[in-house]
């Protein structure tokens, strides 16, 4: 999923945090969130060894209340 840092407000102390993705039995664990730009490059790898690299400026933008799109096909 790749978000727009502008969607998440500022936390000050005692802040409750910020939800940006709800994990289900379909979309699995977060594993890893890094801050990108759109020159980057990303590289999936999966328990079986399938890899995959690929540009992030070609992830689609989406806001934090989504669930995000699949970059990588598991099966």
């Amino acid at each position: 999923k790749r978000t727009p840092l502008e969607h998440y407000r500022l936390q000050k102390r005692g802040g409750q945090g910020v939800i940006t993705i709800r994990t289900t039995a379909r979309n699995g664990k977060v594993v890893r969130v890094a801050q990108v730009v759109d020159d980057d490059e990303v590289m999936l790898i999966t328990d079986g060894g399938k890899v995959l690299r690929c540009r992030v400026s070609g992830i689609s933008t989406m806001g934090r209340a989504t669930q995000g799109v699949r970059v990588m096909e598991l099966s």
